[in-house]
């Protein structure tokens, strides 16, 4: 959002308790879910009913974990649903960003394993005890 300080193409920023909603000019409508840790896919189904979302989680192996084994409930959601994982704290990349939906269509599932594993290692793996280590 800070780059919208520029380019100004953000009309409206709303929360609705956990979602942030983002309405931009020219009428595209957004929603995200910023929800670090993630055990199971349950906990962010409410973002399946929308056309454009967004879920932002940390670059951990737990969180790759779930992607990985729930697979298959990721990409039945709909085509521009993205999941970011990021670590701010990385000296490598600082988020790396998937579309299920799309990365399903072009990749092998033979390959999706080890292809979702290269997009990790792009970005230094983060744990909840590093990050309360940092944020103290």
């Amino acid at each position: 959002m800070n780059k919208d300080l520029i380019l100004k193409k953000i009309d409206n920023v709303k929360q609705e308790e956990d979602l942030l909603l983002i309405d931009y000019k020219g009428g595209r409508k957004q929603v995200v879910l910023i929800h670090p840790f993630i055990d199971s896919i349950d906990s962010i189904e409410k973002l399946k009913d929308h056309d454009d979302c967004s879920l932002i989680l940390y670059n951990t192996n737990a969180n790759l974990k779930v992607l990985i084994n729930d697979w298959e409930k990721f990409i039945s959601f709909k085509r521009q649903f993205n999941i970011q994982f990021i670590n701010p704290f990385s000296q490598l990349e600082k988020r790396w960003a998937i579309f299920p939906y799309t990365h399903n269509m072009v990749t092998e599932k033979a390959g999706l394993e080890f292809g979702l594993k290269a997009l990790f290692n792009n970005v230094e793996p983060i744990t909840k005890e590093k990050l309360e280590k940092v944020l103290k």
